[in-house]
């Protein structure tokens, strides 16, 4: 670079060369300028860059520069880390002391969180490393600690057997050895078999007997299908007054259809039989006891023709009870009775009652609910004969709690 005091004799004057370097600037030939006398001290004038480029430096020479250097001269140096436009670099030793302590605390926290984290990462890999090496089943395994048992052999079963045999570990755990088996079951051949697996436990080695009254009829014949297509045997009771014996021939068919087997004969028994025909009734339960009787006349079901019974037997119409209702309370209501008598006498104390919606009459709101009050403005003799047969249910239930004769009894509305 030209010096700019080449033409000016009185270029000695370093308030010269500062005017002509500022004149410089101002005409767009010189930017940013920094002056360097030659003691090393600098002058910014007005601390404020004239340019916007940051490249150039224009200074004094040392005295160290060479004896030919002129002592006005002046050379352009770049910058090695030039500062951004219009920005001054951030200097510590400039800083004011609430800013010196701002940078102190800073750095302090940016390092202990650094040293915490490291630590933190040796820790965890050393509690993996002191794991690894223990067994599953020691006491100080954390499962072990946390779950227990239970929980440690599913971990082993599930790494060594699958899902189903961990789900089999909390069954065992939770309910014993059959529900063990029924997931054993389930996970092979469906639902079919876990409900098979409860009733044995239950039951035993033999499937339930299932008593149904009105079983020819819609509903009947419907539940009776699905009864033998989940193993249970199904006992039939009904007078045929408002049914056909060829729905249970067409649930024969249906079964054997979908099995692909045929259907064994003891496993669904029809009795042509009138409820309220007590002596006749008596006889079927009498025989029932004595087919399922021992050697020497002991009963290998404990005095037990029937394991449950479904209770859908009794008129139905309307619109025929308004026209004969003494039939309907006559009918519904001492059939009833009888099946409970012979039912409780015979220890088949698990019984669903086929109800009716009937029994809530004129319901105040809708939709009706199971929490609707029932026996409020019925209509017919027929909803009132399943309103009284409701009591009745609860009366008799009543009168068994706590002993060991206590009934289980659901009523479907």
């Amino acid at each position: 670079m030209s010096s700019l005091c080449d033409s000016d004799p009185d270029c000695s004057s370093p308030q010269a060369v500062k005017a002509e370097l500022i004149q410089s600037a101002e005409a767009g030939n010189v930017n940013n300028a920094r002056f360097l006398h030659k003691d090393g001290s600098a002058d910014i004038d007005g601390e404020t860059p004239l340019s916007r480029d940051p490249r150039v430096n224009i200074m004094f020479p040392s005295e160290e520069a060479g004896a030919d250097s002129s002592p006005c001269s002046l050379r352009s140096l770049p910058r090695s880390s030039p500062p951004l436009p219009g920005k001054r670099t951030p200097n510590l030793s400039s800083m004011n002391l609430k800013n010196k302590v701002r940078f102190a605390v800073v750095s302090a926290l940016a390092v202990l969180l650094i040293v915490s984290l490291l630590l933190l990462r040796n820790e965890i890999a050393s509690s993996v490393e002191s794991l690894e090496p223990s067994s599953p089943l020691s006491p100080a395994h954390p499962a072990y600690q946390q779950h227990g048992d239970a929980a440690v052999r599913g971990a082993v079963q599930r790494e060594q057997q699958g899902d189903a045999a961990v789900r089999g570990a909390v069954q065992r755990e939770q309910h014993g050895d059959a529900a063990v088996r029924g997931a054993v079951q389930q996970e092979k051949h469906g639902d079919a078999a876990v409900r098979g697996a409860v009733r044995q436990e239950q039951h035993g080695s033999r499937s339930p007997t299932v008593l149904v009254t009105g079983g020819a009829g819609f509903i009947g014949s419907h539940t009776i299908l699905l009864l033998l297509q989940n193993g249970s045997n199904v006992v039939v009771l009904d007078s045929l007054v408002n049914s056909s014996v060829q729905s249970l021939d067409r649930v024969k068919q249906i079964y054997e259809e979908e099995k692909g087997e045929a259907l064994d004969p003891k496993r669904l028994v029809f009795h042509n039989v009138d409820l309220c025909d007590l002596p006749a009734l008596t006889a079927i339960f009498d025989k029932a006891h004595l087919d399922n009787a021992g050697p020497n006349g002991s009963s290998t079901n404990v005095g037990k023709p029937y394991d449950h019974c479904i209770h859908f037997a009794g008129l139905k119409a309307v619109g025929e009870s308004m026209s004969f209702p003494l039939l309907y309370y006559q009918n519904n209501i001492a059939s009833t009775t009888n099946l409970l008598s012979l039912l409780d006498k015979h220890a088949c104390r698990s019984l669903v009652f086929s109800s009716s919606a009937t029994v809530y009459g004129a319901a105040a709101e809708m939709p009706i609910t199971e929490a609707t009050s029932t026996g409020i403005g019925i209509t017919n003799a027929y909803g009132r004969t399943k309103y009284f047969i409701e009591g009745i249910l609860e009366d008799f239930v009543k009168s068994k709690e706590g002993t060991e004769e206590a009934w289980q009894v659901a009523v479907l509305r």
